[in-house]
């Protein structure tokens, strides 16, 4: 049973993180290309490391902590590789 619960949960956990990756978010006024993503499940340190996926060595720059076209959401980020 706590398996079968454990299974289930792990589950529910990576289906949530699926859906967290970076989302086109336009440019930055130097030309490149921005993203966007969410980290509900972790908080601020999944987007962190889902922006350290994206750019890799390269390295990223914030643009905006916890806001994206005018609304606020704490667990959000809007980065540029660099």
């Amino acid at each position: 049973m706590t398996r079968t619960l454990f299974a289930i949960l792990l589950s529910l956990m990576l289906v949530g993180c699926a859906g967290s990756g970076p989302r086109d978010a336009g440019y930055t006024p130097d030309g490149r290309k921005a993203y966007y993503t969410t980290c509900p499940a972790y908080g601020y340190q999944e987007c962190l490391a889902i922006a350290g996926q994206v750019c890799k060595e390269k390295g990223f720059d914030e643009i905006y902590i916890g806001r994206h076209y005018n609304s606020f959401d704490p667990n959000s980020l809007t980065f540029a590789c660099r």
